[in-house]
């Protein structure tokens, strides 16, 4: 449910952090809903920060994942990304 934290920044500092728990190698996955009129109302008056499927790689990988995939169908985004290897 990465669409209820509260900022596109918030995301990032997550995506970090998961990085930094992860041994290199381990798999970081996940799946939410994406962004539309519905999810809008659904969340009316509550936190909705849909992720954007586009440029959810280059940040996966500015947070230290590699091999990242993404699945974007018309309602869900599926992600798999590798935590990159120590330096």
């Amino acid at each position: 449910m990465l669409h209820h934290m509260p900022s596109v920044e918030a995301q990032d500092r997550l995506f970090t952090e998961v990085a930094r728990v992860l041994r290199p190698g381990a798999v970081f996955a996940g799946a939410d809903r994406l962004g539309s009129r519905g999810m809008q109302l659904i969340h009316y008056r509550d936190t909705f920060v849909p992720i954007d499927p586009v440029s959810l790689p280059s940040r996966l990988r500015r947070a230290g994942f590699s091999s990242v995939g993404i699945v974007s169908e018309k309602w869900f985004l599926r992600f798999r990304a590798r935590r990159a290897a120590a330096a």
